[in-house]
This record gives structure tokens, C-alpha cells and sequence, in this order.
């Protein structure tokens, strides 16, 4: 039986492996673009809620504040994201992805699900669902992991 530490020393080398070989990196679009995992989770992230702040994107991406403003820096240079003003508290910045930044993410999406179906042709089925499987269980894990961390931030905060 393999111990909880022995199966950490695979597990971090291999999510490494995974995230180098199946990036946004190997899509054409990507690649044209200069595009990076953390700026494409960034633009989701934008994407996906259109009330983000900088502040908000620091903490989907689980990084500093200053790091999301050199990502954003990265994404205005890039001509991918603005930022906006919000017209109900004029304090607030909000973050907005361009249409530009809409289609190169829909084309990164398309090319990386062609990647990733060769990827799956070479398993076979019983490899595929114990894979799907364990990736379920393992977000799972994550999401409880993370509701955990935001109860005892709370709980240290008051």
C-alpha cells in the first residue's frame, strides 16, 4: 500500500507533466496570441463574470493582488481585456474581456478539445473512465478543500 506521501511525490510530477504538455501553449491560437495557462484562466475568468474586479481575479486565480495587475497589464497590452469604470460606484473598476479576447478564447477552446480528444483516442475505454473517474473525485476533493479554507478565513477574521 502506497502512502499518502509516496502518492504526493507522483501525483505533483505528473499534474506538472499534464499542464506542460496539454497547455494553451499547444494550440495555434494560443501560441499566435502569446498566450499562457494563467492568462487564459484570467480571461475566463473575466469571461465568466461580468462584475470582475481585480480583486476578485487575484482570488480565482489564487495570487497577490500585484501579480493579477501585471496579468491584466499583460491582457490590455494584448488588447484582450479593459478595464471600465462602474457606473453605479465610480470607485470600482471593473475588468472586461474585448471581443478579440472572445474569439481567440472560443479558438483556444476548439483547438485544445481536438488536442485533448487524440490524447484520449490512445486510451482505452476502461483507462478513459478510470481517468474521468478519478478527475471527478479529485475537483471534488479540491472544491471541499477550498470550501474548508474560506470557513477558517472567515473564522479568522472575526
Amino acid at each position: 500500500m502506497e502512502t499518502n506521501e509516496y502518492k504526493l511525490l507522483k501525483l505533483l510530477p505528473l499534474l506538472q507533466q499534464v499542464f506542460g504538455k496539454v497547455g494553451v501553449h499547444r494550440t495555434k491560437t494560443g501560441r499566435d496570441a502569446g498566450l499562457t495557462n494563467m492568462l487564459i484562466n484570467a480571461i475566463g475568468i473575466i469571461h465568466e463574470n461580468e462584475k470582475c474586479t481585480m480583486r476578485m481575479l487575484a482570488k480565482e486565480l489564487l495570487i497577490a493582488p500585484p501579480a493579477a495587475t501585471r496579468i491584466v497589464n499583460d491582457l490590455i497590452k494584448k488588447k484582450m481585456v479593459r478595464r471600465e469604470t462602474d457606473p453605479s460606484d465610480r470607485r470600482l473598476v471593473r475588468l472586461r474581456i474585448t471581443p478579440h479576447a472572445s474569439e481567440i478564447f472560443y479558438n483556444v477552446h476548439v483547438e485544445a478539445a481536438e488536442i485533448l480528444a487524440r490524447v484520449l483516442a490512445r486510451l482505452n475505454e476502461e483507462e478513459q473512465d478510470a481517468l474521468i473517474f478519478g478527475l471527478e473525485g479529485f475537483v471534488r476533493a479540491v472544491l471541499d478543500v477550498e470550501r474548508e479554507d474560506q470557513v477558517q478565513s472567515r473564522s479568522s477574521e472575526e
